[in-house]
């Protein structure tokens, strides 16, 4: 008797949800005994999470949240355990994007941690042929910082699963992170090879943003923070002294230091 009660308040639940939207606008996953569905509302711009079992009925019901754009399990980790993996996205033209973790145990669901990704996207692939996956993209730390997001430069980032919680493992992936530093160098050198002019001073402060000075920084600021992520800030440092030569030189390292913690 109770089971048909609750399957009848799933019903309705999912009834009510089906109502505001467009069929098409759902995603599905059988994972552990459990049944997830996420029903994007196209009125309100957010999706509705239903988790269930047939023998619990309602798991999980979250209203209105972020849409939902991906929903996949895998073993990451391969260590026998299956995790949840659901993507979402705020909306807008350029952010923001997060990666959800999530485990099924026991008829049970609950989430394990969160990548903030922002404007970055991502992907889940073994990088190193272990048998166990990472999770590679960048972090947008300088988004419209520097200039705007079309000349943005954002450094590597890629995480392991590691005691259920998501790693930061560039360390341990140093050839990913020097490549992206070779293309960044790559680029750069197109402004100094035409050159660029400095940044003014005006009321006190160095305006760059939106200039060719503020795209100069905004590669440098990322080959920096390449370099810090795998230990290595010195060199980014070093390399910053040798082709920056701006009368804001000095200011410049010192925000990347102070603000942006790349020591």
């Amino acid at each position: 008797m109770k089971f048909i009660i609750a399957f009848f308040f799933v019903f309705l639940i999912t009834l009510n949800i089906h109502a505001q939207f467009d069929i098409d606008n759902q995603l599905k996953l059988e994972s552990g005994g459990l049944s997830f569905l996420a029903t994007y509302d196209s009125v309100n711009f957010c999706s509705y999470l239903l988790v269930t079992s047939k023998e619990k009925g309602i798991i999980m019901h979250a209203d209105c949240i972020e849409r939902i754009v991906s929903l996949s399990s895998d073993d990451i980790d391969a260590d026998g355990n299956t995790e949840i993996l659901m993507g979402a996205y705020t909306g807008g033209a350029n952010c923001c994007t997060s990666l959800y973790l999530g485990r099924v145990k026991d008829s049970t669901f609950s989430f394990l941690d969160t990548i903030y990704w922002g404007n970055c996207s991502y992907e889940i692939k073994d990088l190193n042929n272990d048998g166990k996956k990472e999770i590679s993209g960048c972090i947008d730390m300088f988004a419209y910082f520097y200039t705007g997001i079309a000349q943005s430069k954002f450094p590597v980032i890629i995480y392991a699963l590691r005691n259920n919680k998501f790693e930061v493992v560039n360390k341990e992936h140093k050839k990913i992170v020097y490549a992206d530093i070779k293309e960044l160098k790559t680029e750069l050198k197109k402004y100094l090879s035409k050159g660029f002019k400095c940044a003014k001073k005006v009321n006190g402060k160095y305006e760059v943003f939106n200039t060719d000075a503020g795209a100069v920084q905004a590669i440098l600021a990322a080959i920096i923070a390449d370099y810090q992520s795998i230990g290595k800030s010195e060199k980014g440092y070093d390399y910053v002294d040798n082709v920056y030569s701006c009368p804001d030189k000095s200011e410049f390292i010192k925000v990347l230091k102070k603000d942006f913690k790349l020591k």
